[in-house]
């Protein structure tokens, strides 16, 4: 491979990093919504109003009652997936980097492999640090509590912080090894007194779900790196988790089986060490030794997202190879023309779609409103392929934005049609095909937005550069807004500006932010406080690689 060529698969795509930050500021932003909105501001299966038997909407007694078989596709459903996405996309893009430098596939796999306990050991640990998780089960948090949410928010910079090259290296190891002893002995304190007990299952399930996801995502990568198809057809065996997740009785030569199939579950059995116990010459809480929490064949449904998405990153890949990927802006007024039109069909058919689906029992003149949003996003689709068969364009830019709109039609036209079938889309557990599928398509669909304004406009404005730092940086945003942001507003000896009020949410709550939207305007500035918070940290290289 060429110098030049090199060079260009060094650079990162922006565009990739930007959807990433905003993924994970709305997940945090989701996490402080204020209650008294309307459904389409939380999970679909929370609804605040739902309708009686004539169809009157009203509040419900209890917003948090969940609700599986509710069927909506809100904001908030979307972003987890819109994450899971540019994982899997980037998946190509850091393992060909490590590929085309020499590193052997034995070295790729355990890369892969220790990544996955990484994150896997990550998701136990930052549950463990949650403030209110260290007051239970004495109830809301105190200033000790608050505190040791950010002492165990400290301890993760040793461990997972890039250090600088010319350190010596036995001085980096004894770094992240002092970083890993605090950490343990931080969770062996937390979980001390005869009230706590350790447990694998308390663990950050989000997390966890992302240590599984890059394990089978980066393995089917690897193993059909050369062909798309292949991983295409290995979606058939992920139905089984989907299947499974659905609690659908298994049919065999004539029998049923009501649970799943006892090889899918062997994982989980083999994580259950309490047998130990019975030879150890002292007995260990079982919560040490039983590890099955931290698995669950259902999980790899998700699958469903993220083998879709490693095609993508490899259609972003060969561009970013390409002869035009670095070059300058092009003055062809007709590409720009086109590339404006299809960024318009994206974004006004993302807001369609999620508008449509936010409740499939409101009406607009007597009709469901999700059929307006089935139709109308299939009518911009086809519009959008439509355009790139009119008004073709050669350039690499033209042809990746090409296969970003016709993967994106793919499978959004499949989820929409899915959606009536189903009885409408439905997150669960379990959750229906239209979820993966509608989610999967409005997310390439934004990605390509995103590539447009940042990697090919080169317009990266500092809306975008917040983004794009935070989504080089998003473990550090996903920890921080629960560990950094909390006790901040949550302690009055850090923030005085809360007066004789136990805090600074108590302050703005108590007459200055009456109505729902006002508080969710405080909700705003705390996840606009968290971006750039993340983001001068990135500035300054101060970067998590988990």
């Amino acid at each position: 491979m060429s110098k030049a060529s090199d060079t260009v698969i060094a650079r990162r795509s922006l565009g990739l990093d930007a959807l990433r930050g905003l993924a994970i500021l709305l997940m945090c932003l989701s996490g402080v919504v204020p209650n008294g909105l309307p459904n389409w501001m939380y999970h679909g299966y929370y609804p605040r109003f739902l309708p009686d038997e004539d169809g009157v909407w009203s509040a419900v007694a209890n917003p948090w009652v969940f609700r599986g078989d509710w069927p909506s596709f809100t904001w908030v459903d979307w972003v987890f997936p819109l994450f899971l996405f540019a994982m899997g996309v980037a998946f190509p893009l850091a393992m060909s980097r490590r590929l085309e430098r020499g590193v052997s596939m034995i070295r790729v796999i355990g890369w892969i492999f220790g990544r996955g306990i990484t994150l896997a050991l990550f998701a136990v640990y930052v549950h463990q640090i949650i403030p209110h998780q260290i007051a239970k089960p004495n109830g809301s948090p105190t200033t000790a509590d608050w505190l040791l949410g950010l002492l165990g928010f400290a301890i993760l910079f040793p461990i997972f912080t890039r250090l600088p090259d010319g350190w010596p290296r036995w001085s980096k190891r004894m770094i992240r090894v002092g970083g890993v002893a605090a950490a343990v002995a931080l969770v062996a304190f937390i979980n001390r007194g005869p009230d706590r007990a350790f447990s694998w299952n308390d663990k950050d399930i989000i997390i966890l779900l992302l240590a599984h996801m890059s394990v089978a995502g980066s393995l089917v990568w690897l193993a059909f790196r050369r062909w798309w198809w292949p991983r295409l057809a290995v979606l058939a065996g992920v139905f089984v988790a989907h299947h499974q997740a659905m609690k659908t009785p298994w049919r065999w030569l004539g029998e049923t089986f009501d649970g799943a199939m006892p090889v899918l579950q062997l994982p989980k059995r083999l994580l259950d060490l309490t047998w130990l116990n019975g030879v150890l010459p002292i007995a260990l809480p079982e919560g040490w030794l039983n590890l099955s929490g931290l698995y669950d064949f259902t999980w790899y449904k998700f699958l469903w997202i993220v083998i879709p998405a490693t095609i993508v990153g490899d259609v972003l890949l060969q561009w970013m190879k390409g002869s035009d990927a670095s070059s300058p802006r092009q003055k062809d007024e007709t590409s720009a023309t086109r590339r404006g039109l299809l960024v318009a069909i994206w974004i006004t058919t993302i807001a369609a779609v999620l508008v449509g689906l936010r409740d499939h029992a409101s009406f607009v003149l007597g009709v469901p409103t999700p059929w307006f949003g089935i139709v109308g996003g299939a009518i911009l689709m086809a519009m959008g392929c439509f355009l790139i068969a009119s008004r073709p364009d050669a350039s690499d830019t033209g042809r990746l934005l090409a296969q970003l709109h016709l993967w994106a039609t793919v499978w959004l036209i499949l989820g929409l049609a899915l959606e009536p079938l189903e009885g409408g889309i439905k997150k669960g557990p379990p959750s229906t095909m239209s979820y993966y599928l509608v989610s999967l398509g409005l997310s390439i669909a934004l990605l390509g937005v995103f590539t447009v304004w940042i990697d090919v406009t080169r317009r990266a404005r500092w809306a975008s550069s917040i983004l794009v730092l935070n989504g080089q940086n998003p473990m550090l945003a996903y920890v921080a807004i629960r560990n950094v942001l909390g006790p901040v507003v949550g302690l009055a000896l850090l923030a005085p500006l809360a007066l004789d009020h136990d805090s600074l949410d108590g302050l703005f709550f108590s007459g200055l932010l009456d109505t729902p939207w006002e508080r969710f305007t405080w909700s705003l500035a705390k996840t606009l406080a968290l971006a750039l918070f993340v983001a001068a940290l990135t500035r300054g290289r101060i970067i998590w690689r988990t």
